[in-house]
């Protein structure tokens, strides 16, 4: 279950063995302006698209960044995330919890090959849509 914890840190368990039937945990969220979005915001390689700010911080320390997104999406703890998340669990708990399309090994790859864009493309993915994911619980 994803609302289980890892003992006495409370963190909620990733989700990471592929996708419900309905497309991913929520089945597709309701964006801020209406209708139902199962696609990412924010692309990839759009890395300065919310501003440069972002694109650099990922650059520079990508650990931290991936903090901050997974933070900022359920408020989990910063330092938690930081020091004990890997990437592809990072983007892999904010992809399903958005409800976007996508799979584990896509969540490895994007990650793994490129994880400065996928830091960023987390930051400005939680920045755009917050904690949105809460709505539904």
């Amino acid at each position: 279950s994803t609302q289980s914890t890892w003992g006495y840190l409370n963190q909620p368990l990733p989700r990471i063995m592929g996708k419900s039937k309905k497309g991913g945990q929520g089945g597709g969220k309701k964006k801020k302006g209406g209708g139902s979005s199962k696609e990412w915001d924010a692309g990839l390689l759009g890395c300065c698209s919310a501003g440069l700010g972002n694109c650099v911080y990922a650059y520079f320390c990508t650990p931290c960044a991936l903090a901050s997104a997974r933070s900022k999406f359920d408020t989990s703890n910063w330092c938690f995330n930081c020091l004990c998340l890997t990437s592809p669990v990072t983007y892999n708990i904010i992809r399903e919890g958005y409800g976007i399309e996508g799979s584990c090994t896509t969540d490895i790859c994007k990650s793994c090959l490129c994880p400065v864009c996928a830091a960023a493309q987390l930051l400005n993915e939680t920045q755009k849509r917050g904690d949105e994911h809460n709505t539904k619980r």
